[in-house]
């Protein structure tokens, strides 16, 4: 009798402590799947030309665009990372800020993923795209209306030569050819090692760069052509995409 009252109270321990970390479980899932609309708030801080501090403690990572990295940890910033973050700053300081949250919402450094908007209607996301301080950054869950409407913004900053482009452009690395994953929607110089671990049904070929964006591609961090001192293995990359430019 005892080691069945033992045992009976085992299990209700055990049940409880599962009910409990179920709970926190879905309480914690539940906080990145809600939408998020924020109306009438100020930026406090901007760390770079793609995330706002709100003074309310909230952090917003503006969706469906990167801008050039900031220089940190003895790294130097990239081009154009300057004068994306001056141009933010400039858009959105003393600024009665909309913001509106997209899926997945929120990133897992808990920042809102969304939209930002001016008192007049102004979409911050899509002007910095239109003038060339950002480019598009396909994600999966990304809404089919937003895609079109931020790669559209690209391409005609591209197409216009406006802000970073004719620079980042004029690269040999960005005239070589590049390789596109179907599914990532990122793209690789030819020749590289992760553009030759792409599955054959996979991959996309461009002439270069500029092709690749305007098909609404975006390059891969490891061979960001924003570095303005590229790592030594990018000149082997640079080599190998160069040498296959006819063998596409």
């Amino acid at each position: 009798m005892r080691k069945k009252s033992i045992r009976l109270l085992l299990g209700a321990c055990a049940l409880c402590c599962v009910c409990f970390l179920l709970q926190g479980t879905s309480a914690h899932a539940a906080r990145y799947v809600r939408a998020v609309t924020l109306k009438n708030v100020q930026a406090e801080w901007i760390p770079d030309g793609d995330t706002v501090h709100l003074r309310s403690g909230e952090k917003v990572r503006l969706v469906g665009i990167d801008t050039p990295e900031t220089g940190k940890d003895g790294k130097p910033a990239q081009y154009g990372a300057k004068a994306a973050k001056k141009r933010l700053r400039h858009l959105v300081k003393g600024q009665q800020l909309t913001i509106r949250s997209v899926k997945p919402h929120r990133d897992k450094y808990d920042r809102i993923l969304g939209e930002v908007f001016l008192p007049n209607g102004t979409l911050v996301n899509e002007l910095l795209l239109r003038e060339g301080h950002a480019y598009y950054y396909w994600f999966k869950g990304l809404p089919q209306q937003i895609k079109s409407r931020y790669r559209n913004a690209q391409n005609q900053a591209i197409l216009g030569g406006a802000g970073f482009w004719p620079h980042i452009l004029d690269k040999p690395l960005s005239q070589a050819p590049w390789v596109g994953n179907r599914r990532s929607r990122r793209a690789f110089p030819k020749g590289s090692y992760h553009a030759k671990r792409l599955s054959p049904r996979n991959q996309v070929l461009f002439l270069n760069l500029r092709e690749a964006l305007l098909k609404g591609y975006s390059p891969s961090r490891q061979y960001s052509p924003w570095r303005e001192k590229a790592q030594k293995n990018l000149r082997k990359v640079l080599y190998r995409a160069m040498k296959s430019r006819y063998k596409l």
